[in-house]
């Protein structure tokens, strides 16, 4: 029996600059066509507008927080993000988020960059 892969997305926008191409529905539909691709199932939609990336105060994104909360409970087995500036802009922000993932056992998919931490040596190097 093959388990089924629990995903969650995690989409933000921050301004209408970035609503061109990176909409919250380009972003889910991007999610929607990598579940197909992969015969992997939804969990969640942690959708964010208007939120900023730049700062460190995560809980000014209450989306982030919660997507981060249900991965550390165990709720879903990978996160999915669209760009990783989606995620977060800053170096120590990303870093601290990416551990706490992968000591959650969470893989990470950032669906442009093709970058895959949900396989075991994805969540490995995820820890590292």
């Amino acid at each position: 029996m093959v388990e089924q892969v629990r995903t969650a997305l995690y989409a933000k926008v921050s301004s209408e600059e970035q609503v061109k191409g990176y909409s919250l529905d380009a972003q889910r539909r991007a999610f929607q066509t990598l579940l197909q691709g992969r015969g992997w199932t939804a969990y969640q939609e942690y959708l964010e507008e208007g939120k900023l990336a730049h700062n460190d105060d995560i809980r000014k994104r209450p989306k982030f927080q919660e997507a981060i909360n249900d991965a550390l409970a165990g709720n879903y087995d990978v996160l999915v993000v669209h760009k990783i500036d989606r995620f977060a802009r800053k170096l120590r922000t990303t870093l601290e988020y990416f551990k706490k993932l992968g000591k959650a056992g969470a893989g990470f998919v950032l669906v442009q960059e093709q970058i895959d931490y949900s396989t075991p040596n994805g969540k490995f190097m995820l820890v590292m």
